[in-house]
Formats: structure tokens, C-alpha cells, sequence
């Protein structure tokens, strides 16, 4: 096999084994943290949003604003939630798997909202 297939085959099985654990550990860091960050940002938007309309008059799909918005405060409230849940064992399902599941439904809505928004300046392009 070449380097392409079995990566640096220079490294001793050691120096691998210690470095995958090492990484298994930043990935387990990061999945206990992802949520909070979620949480965090979902929070500082809606903060931002407070002062002004949560859709605007001249919005071009305001309902996937809604929904977007909608989320965003779903995974704040839930946030809350979990915090006294945690006590009974719902609290760590709410912040491991609903937040993150609730933010990865709000990024499929914004790629497709983009992708939307892309395919009709491509159209608006072509009839020039």
C-alpha cells in the first residue's frame, strides 16, 4: 500500500493510537460544548431582533424568516429547559440531541433559502 491509502505510514502505531485517542477527545469536547454554542448564538439573535419587526414589511420569504426565527427561539426556551431537567435526566436529551437537531433543521432551511436565492439571480442573470 502507498501513503495515499494507510496515510503516513512514517508514524509508529503508537504515535497513531495516541493521536486518534487525542482527537476522539476534542471530538467528545466539542459535542459536549456544540450545543451551548448553539444556544448562545440562537440567544445574541434573537437579543438583536428584540428592537426591530421579526419579519420585515419588504422580506422576500418572510416565512422562512419566521421559521428561522421561530427556531431560534425554540432551541432559547429549550436551552432554559434544560437546565432544571437535567436534574430528572430529560435535560441532557433536550441539550445533546434536540438543540443540535433543531439547529441542523434551521441550516437545511437556510441552505435551501440560499440555494432559492442563488437560482433566481442565476435566472435573472440568464435574461439580460
Amino acid at each position: 500500500m502507498n501513503d495515499t491509502q494507510t496515510g503516513n505510514t512514517e508514524m509508529g502505531l503508537g504515535d497513531a493510537i495516541g493521536k486518534a485517542f487525542f482527537t476522539w477527545i476534542k471530538t467528545v469536547f466539542y459535542f459536549i460544548v456544540l450545543p451551548y454554542k448553539i444556544w448562545k448564538a440562537a440567544t445574541l439573535r434573537l437579543a438583536v431582533l428584540s428592537d426591530s419587526a421579526i419579519v420585515g414589511s419588504g422580506e422576500e420569504f418572510p416565512v422562512y424568516t419566521f421559521n428561522k426565527v421561530n427556531l431560534d427561539a425554540t432551541i432559547f426556551i429549550l436551552g432554559i429547559l434544560a437546565v432544571p431537567l437535567a436534574f430528572v435526566g430529560v435535560g441532557f436529551v433536550i441539550y445533546l440531541v434536540l438543540i443540535p437537531l433543531l439547529s441542523f433543521l434551521k441550516e437545511i432551511i437556510t441552505m435551501s433559502l440560499v440555494t432559492v436565492k442563488r437560482l433566481e439571480d442565476i435566472d435573472r442573470n440568464t435574461k439580460k
